[in-house]
């Protein structure tokens, strides 16, 4: 059974018709511009540890766990984002999560004690749960049969931004203004930059949305299911129930398996490198191969995620990356080519991923509590993923044991994604 694909075309012409056109590019930029505040302000932490250790004199191996607090507050808040959706409206629930990132980023850059910037790490990790969970299920509502190009183009532009950000905070750490530099306060407080572009976007798009005479006449197609404005806040209690549904569960498995895999790579491939006699600039230059190609692989999605390659792309994606994993560690030959496959794979599991929640649900209600329960499992594997890896490889002191994690997330990815992958299987808001 195909899923609904309704069309987001405008069926009226003239004012209404010129109106309705407008308001579908005010939500896609709001959109895209929400997207590029989801990932900076994390990525931008990693490349300033080093300097935040010497400048406020603490070990840096205390502060390595910085990496982690998004991903565990990514796990701890986005099954609550569903409620907060259906109890507040998705406009009113986004919004607050903006300025909340705002909010979080100050508390971070905050001078005083180091503690602050722990807090707003998490500020900052809860806030961005929330966009993590809800736009996807509306890029689905408001664009339909254009779902997978738009999460494609969506998660490579978050990836994008926050691979940039991540690229100049050192630099902006270091400039210097009346002799002194600018520090990683300033630094860290420059990935609010495209916060307010993005809340300005978001408050004209959907008031203009909900104003317009072809949101009001329905002229806009949309799902039956999101008929109403995003700022409705009633929502059936049934969508509850998947976290009772099998299907729901193996949807969870498929992006928990996937986001460990991701998360891992990203963390230990410099030292795998390293391990095999490569230079520390190499290893640097290996693992950002293999980030700048994920959003390649990313923006690929709506290229090869159709047709027949959409029932079987979710399960023969991990078993290619396995593949270039074992290239990986055991090929110290062939490790640029690793990187770069891994990370066009990798990049193309996350948006099968996060486009899985979408179509495999039958409204946009369901949507948001699959994509919220689907998040919290994936993001707090992947929160303990890197750390059990390294664990792994310091009892065996090799990369064989650690590999075979790898092998067990490969296999979970794979079985989920043979389930998930097949269209005539649907989450409802009734227990399976």
């Amino acid at each position: 059974m195909a899923v609904e694909k309704p069309s987001t075309t405008i069926s009226a012409t003239g004012p209404d018709t010129v109106t309705a056109g407008r308001s579908v590019v005010l939500v896609l930029l709001a959109v895209f511009l929400v997207g590029a505040n989801m990932r900076i302000s994390v990525y931008s932490v990693g490349p300033l540890i080093e300097l935040v250790a010497t400048q406020e004199s603490v070990a840096v191996a205390s502060l390595g766990g910085l990496v982690s607090v998004p991903l565990f507050a990514w796990g701890l808040v986005s099954a609550f984002a569903h409620a907060l959706s259906a109890r507040f409206g998705t406009y009113r629930t986004v919004l607050v999560s903006l300025v909340t990132l705002g909010l979080g980023t100050l508390c971070r850059s905050w001078p005083g004690e180091v503690a602050n910037i722990w807090i707003g790490t998490f500020i900052i990790g809860a806030s961005l749960a929330i966009g993590n969970v809800l736009i996807p299920p509306l890029i689905r509502r408001d664009f339909g049969s254009r779902t997978p190009l738009m999460i494609g183009m969506y998660t490579g532009l978050m990836a994008s931004v926050g691979a940039i950000g991540a690229g100049v905070m050192v630099p902006l750490a270091q400039l210097e203004v009346g002799g002194a530099p600018l520090g990683w306060r300033f630094a860290l407080l420059m990935t609010g930059a495209p916060l307010l572009p993005a809340l300005l976007c978001w408050v004209i798009a959907y008031r203009a949305r909900g104003s317009s005479p072809a949101a009001r006449t329905g002229r806009l197609s949309r799902p039956s299911s999101a008929a109403a404005s995003i700022r409705e806040t009633g929502v059936g209690s049934r969508t509850g129930s998947v976290w009772r549904s099998t299907l729901a569960w193996l949807v969870g498995i498929y992006m928990g398996s996937q986001s460990a895999s991701f998360y891992i790579l990203s963390t230990w491939i410099p030292l795998i490198s390293v391990s095999h006699g490569r230079p520390l600039v190499v290893a640097g230059f290996d693992v950002m191969i293999f980030q700048l190609s994920s959003i390649l692989g990313s923006f690929a999605v709506p290229l090869v995620y159709r047709g027949r390659l959409e029932r079987w792309l979710p399960a023969v994606l991990p078993v290619f990356m396995l593949g270039m994993t074992l290239l990986l560690v055991f090929a110290a030959d062939l490790i640029p080519l690793a990187t770069l496959f891994g990370g066009l794979l990798a990049g193309l599991s996350l948006s099968v991923a996060l486009t899985l929640p979408l179509i495999r649900t039958r409204d946009y209600l369901t949507s948001t509590a699959l994509s919220g329960m689907a998040q919290s499992i994936g993001y707090s594997v992947a929160a303990v993923g890197p750390i059990t890896f390294g664990l792994l490889h310091h009892l065996a002191g090799d990369w064989l044991l650690p590999v075979g994690l790898l092998a067990l997330v490969a296999a979970l990815q794979f079985g989920s994604g043979l389930v998930v992958g097949d269209d005539r299987r649907y989450v409802s808001g009734r227990p399976d």
